[in-house]
């Protein structure tokens, strides 16, 4: 499965320590996102690697499942062209 993490950390150390955890999953998309591929045994490392830099009180984290197939997911064929991007 495809899914994006999307981060803002308050404190530089922990941030820059959670790029580099997220970075053995997928790749940096943003300063702060990255899509990572990964199956259910990968996801569930993944969230417990990224929780323990996380600070409810000041941080978030996101983590949102994509479509396999992102052209379908917006309601148009591969043959249609293409009228807005969606990212």
């Amino acid at each position: 499965m495809r899914v994006l993490v999307a981060y803002d950390i308050a404190d530089d150390r922990k941030r820059e320590r959670l790029a580099r955890a997220l970075a053995a999953f997928g790749d940096r998309v943003q300063f702060s996102v990255f899509l990572c591929h990964v199956d259910a045994r990968r996801l569930r490392a993944l969230l417990h690697r990224a929780v323990g830099f996380v600070d409810p009180a000041v941080d978030r984290l996101r983590i949102e499942r994509l479509p396999q197939d992102p052209i379908l997911a917006m309601g148009r064929t591969a043959d249609e062209p293409c009228r807005e991007w969606v990212l």
